[in-house]
């Protein structure tokens, strides 16, 4: 009789221990969905809080650029997120905001649109970087979306 007590406390401690094993994989497995998912937000396909219309991937852009999308309500703060146009060296050569067209206390999308003017002497390539609004300033609140651009000469 203490022997199938004591084979059931242990099964029953294995059991647990296994539990716990399983719900630490399932929180590892979280985490790792979680940073691919925050190493691919700035990749070119559409992110999952925006999406650009104009410029497109790829294009040619020359002074002022006209941007145009939509974005998650709370991508935006007080209607507007900041944007910066960086060279293929990491230079930010211009800065901006996009602006929400629409009510932007949301978690649907909402149109927005901005322009952004910029100076070069040649062409190269370099990146449209959209920032999520963050004014608390803290890094877990903290987004990004940059598509290739290619600058064209004024």
């Amino acid at each position: 009789m203490k022997i199938n007590k004591y084979l059931c406390l242990i099964v029953l401690s294995l059991f647990l221990i296994s539990c716990k094993k399983e719900k630490e994989k399932n929180i590892s497995i979280q985490t790792e969905v979680t940073k691919d998912s925050v190493s691919t937000k700035n990749n070119n396909e559409n992110h999952e809080l925006i999406h650009v219309d104009q410029p497109e991937v790829g294009t040619s852009i020359s002074s002022p650029i006209e941007i145009s999308g939509k974005a998650r309500g709370y991508w935006f703060f007080e209607a507007s997120a900041p944007i910066d146009l960086i060279n293929d060296e990491g230079e930010v050569i211009a800065q901006g905001y996009i602006e929400a067209t629409e009510p932007w206390m949301t978690e649907e999308f909402v149109p927005f649109k901005g322009e952004i003017s910029f100076e070069t002497e040649k062409e190269f390539k370099g990146f449209l970087l959209f920032h999520k609004a963050n004014p608390s300033g803290l890094k877990e609140h903290a987004d990004s979306y940059k598509i290739p651009v290619i600058f064209k000469q004024d």
